[in-house]
């Protein structure tokens, strides 16, 4: 539980024994958490300062913040993830969370807790009406019983896969940080450990001087800025624990391990455990209903070579490009099989 008990942020409180029990057993996601009766919200200085019951809450979803010289719909971009709460009597209220992986198991966390709410923003939907809209144009009318049926075999697969979006989004993160290992230079980490060890003995150096000659000398305190320099940028990428590739490779195996566990339960899955996303499947119906594939392997096999196609020199929409960054280093790290 938070040292101070949260501050309601709407009109909506709980009462005061029952929001003790819920802070304290609520689940933490960064700076933010979510309980069994409110979402709870950070501050700049105080994690979980403040809580919003879910009957308060209109809307809940992710809002992706963009580093300068960001999305223009060519290549990467470094993002930073906020959680938007809007309430049921106006207003909102941002919360930074950093990495998107948390803000998305959060957002996981709070449709279990409460699913009548609404997880997107209004230009959000507004956004996924219209592209229906120029999907349904662009679908023909007789496609064929066949690939109607298989069309709809998978929408109802698809929606078996979105029952449970902590798993298909732990495979999605554990793809990327794989893919992420794999084209990083190893040489990185060594000249990261030298840097931090540099920074190290710098700093002893300039305190056992600062002792034997005073505070005299400029000089020391600017070795010990240069220090601290090198010590804060090198531990960014320091090799520990958690990004080793052997724990990077286990997170992965266990993410594919949960999501085989998961679609067992499916007769006749047409995705293997390690492509099984939504938005895999999404692009596969799309192709069978636009008529340019009638069966499944056919329609798999166009979807992995669109997917290709698309890389830095491609201009495609936000939507596409989330999507894009969600499922192709599943492929990648694969090698498309």
């Amino acid at each position: 539980m938070p040292l101070f008990r949260p501050v309601p942020l709407s009109s909506s409180v709980l009462p005061a024994d029952a929001l003790n029990r819920d802070a304290a057993s609520a689940s933490r996601f960064g700076p933010a958490g979510v309980g069994e009766k409110a979402v709870y919200l950070g501050s700049f200085m105080r994690e979980r300062h403040g809580y919003v019951p879910y009957d308060a809450i209109a809307r809940i979803y992710k809002r992706v913040a963009m580093t300068k010289g960001g999305f223009s719909g060519r290549g990467m971009f470094v993002s930073a993830a906020y959680l938007v709460v809007e309430f049921r009597e106006g207003g909102e209220r941002s919360c930074y969370i950093g990495r998107e992986e948390i803000a998305d198991s959060l957002i996981a966390a709070v449709m279990a807790k409460a699913p009548g709410l609404r997880f997107m923003s209004e230009a959000a939907e507004r956004r996924i009406r219209r592209r229906l809209e120029e999907e349904s144009s662009r679908m023909k009318d007789d496609i064929g019983k066949e690939a109607e049926a298989l069309a709809a075999a998978l929408i109802r697969e698809r929606a078996f896969l979105e029952e449970s979006p902590s798993l298909y989004n732990a495979l999605s993160v554990a793809s990327r940080r794989k893919r992420s290992d794999d084209i990083s230079r190893p040489m990185l980490r060594y000249v990261a450990t030298a840097i931090v060890l540099l920074g190290a003995a710098a700093s002893a150096y300039g305190v056992v001087s600062i002792a034997r000659n005073g505070l005299g000398d400029a000089v020391y305190i600017a070795l010990f800025g240069i220090a601290a320099v090198f010590l804060f940028s090198g531990f960014s990428v320091l090799p520990s624990g958690r990004s080793s590739r052997r724990a990077i490779q286990q997170g992965l195996d266990d993410a594919m391990a949960a999501m085989e566990g998961y679609i067992k339960g499916y007769d006749g899955f047409h995705l293997p455990a390690r492509y099984a996303h939504p938005a895999v499947l999404t692009r596969v119906i799309r192709i069978i209903q636009e008529g340019r594939a009638t069966g499944w392997h056919d329609a798999f096999c166009v979807m992995k070579d669109e997917l290709k196609a698309i890389d830095s020199s491609c201009r495609v929409s936000q939507e596409e490009y989330d999507e894009i960054m969600a499922i192709k280093p599943m492929f990648l790290i694969h090698g498309w099989e």
